[in-house]
């Protein structure tokens, strides 16, 4: 099911650190899909964008439930 959505899906831990990566479009990506893995995805994104993801990933561990950001 994954394979037909052509987004970027990031498996990433409670401090933000990409562990593992889906890529739909390699083009989206600033650098190339082997340097993005053990770095922040805040480092990756706008820094807006980087702070909204890691407060989602805090929400996340404090209400155990689905978000969205």
């Amino acid at each position: 099911m994954l394979q037909a959505f052509g987004d970027l899906m990031f498996i990433v831990n409670e401090e933000g650190i990409i562990l593992e990566h889906k890529l739909g479009n390699v083009f989206q990506l600033p650098d190339r899909p082997s340097r993005i893995l053990h770095r922040k995805i805040q480092d990756l994104l706008p820094v807006e964008a980087g702070w909204k993801i890691l407060d989602g990933i805090h929400k996340l561990r404090e209400k155990n439930k689905t978000i969205q950001v």
